[in-house]
């Protein structure tokens, strides 16, 4: 296992991977399926060896592409609200982004950085922000706090197992990465959950005010 373990080491002191690591999670914006928590969680585990890259390198540079992505994603909402202005009053649009819309001007903080942990979440709710013309420079110290924050919580999910199996260090690698995923999918589990019971109550509310509407009637 050890050579693997060089092999990967190799890899990532190269002087390409850190541009490389940058429009990996750039481009994770844009296609969420790409695996930048697990490969930031990844490098973490493997920054105790001393012949690995540091976290105070990594970090900042997993923090600033996330923020790029986020800003890329505004701004393809942004040109699609230009593009056709009209789009948004379509019932299918209304029913879809209005309660993201309207989440994003009560409690913009705890939605886009929220959402920066759920898979595909921040791009619904990036996107949205752009479209419905939130604030860009309102946008920006939210993006700023969920880059680093979601940087910072896979590199040190991955230092933690690390320091940990330090003997094994292949087998820190992947269940950083495990972990990393699991955790994101049981948050996606946790959300749609909480939505689809929140979607029940409101229609049982609905349904006990026509009810009362008819008795009255």
């Amino acid at each position: 296992m050890d050579h693997i373990v060089d092999a990967i080491l190799e890899l990532v002191r190269s002087p390409w991977f850190l541009p490389a690591l940058y429009l990996l999670v750039v481009a994770d914006a844009l296609l969420p399926l790409l695996p930048s928590e697990a490969v930031v969680a990844a490098l973490g585990a493997l920054s105790v060896r001393p012949d690995a890259p540091l976290l105070l390198v990594i970090i900042p540079v997993a923090a600033i592409g996330a923020m790029t992505g986020d800003s890329l994603i505004y701004a393809i909402g942004a040109w699609l609200h230009r593009r056709d202005p009209a789009w948004l009053h379509r019932r299918w649009a209304q029913g879809t982004l209005g309660w993201v819309g309207s989440g994003l001007q009560t409690r913009p903080a705890l939605l886009i950085i929220t959402s920066r942990y759920i898979p595909g979440g921040r791009q619904f709710v990036n996107v949205t922000a752009g479209a419905t013309g939130f604030a860009y420079r309102r946008f920006v110290p939210f993006s700023i706090v969920a880059g680093i924050t979601w940087a910072c919580y896979n590199a040190f999910i991955g230092l933690g197992l690390g320091a940990w199996l330090r003997e094994q260090p292949l087998l820190a690698v992947i269940l950083s990465v495990v972990i990393a995923v699991g955790l994101g999918l049981l948050i996606d589990l946790v959300r749609g959950a909480v939505t689809r019971l929140r979607l029940r109550g409101r229609a049982r509310l609905e349904a006990v005010k026509d009810a009362s509407s008819g008795t009255h009637g």
